[in-house]
């Protein structure tokens, strides 16, 4: 995957029982509690949530846990990228590049190799063509009707689809 967002920085990763014998879980908690607070001035108690307590039935749990779920907080606020990819199927290899920015899928390209069928590449460049505009991850299924009545053709469409909600 290419993306023009702001490159990773590597950082080494220890155990910090490795640095610090007197680090335990206990005292590791605490640190990232009194962290936070300094951070973002709050001081309330800490509240201990435990997925075997009945907490899924609290109101604002259930709304973060549906937020997290929804196409704008997984890819709505994602930088442009570039999703390169390929598949070996019975007919021949196929390639494709998805181009994206802010979930919305700008462009996709298929190749193919060169046994591939000129009636194969027609149907697949008007599938390819349909998901310009589509949401990343959330493409319309009515896609799914172009894929009818050719084999090869849904298998692409499901490979893509497979790869997109992934």
């Amino acid at each position: 995957m290419e993306t023009r967002g702001v490159a990773s920085v590597r950082s080494p990763v220890c155990n910090l029982r490795q640095r610090y014998d007197h680090v335990n879980h206990e005292s590791f908690v605490q640190a990232v509690v009194n962290a936070f607070r300094t951070e973002y001035d709050v001081h309330e108690e800490v509240q201990v949530v435990s997925d075997s307590g009945g907490t899924q039935k609290i109101e604002y749990i259930q709304r973060g846990m549906k937020e997290l779920k929804t196409w704008d907080w997984a890819f709505g606020q994602t930088p442009e990228f570039t999703y390169k990819l390929e598949r070996e199927f019975p007919w021949g290899e196929v390639s494709a590049e998805i181009r994206s920015k802010h979930g919305i899928i700008l462009s996709c390209s298929l190749g193919f190799s060169e046994n591939a069928e000129e009636t194969l590449k027609e149907r697949l460049a008007v599938l390819v063509t349909r998901l310009q505009g589509q949401r990343y991850g959330f493409v319309d299924e009515s896609i799914t009707a172009l894929a009818e009545g050719d084999e090869r053709v849904a298998r692409v469409w499901d490979w893509l689809k497979a790869e997109m909600d992934s």
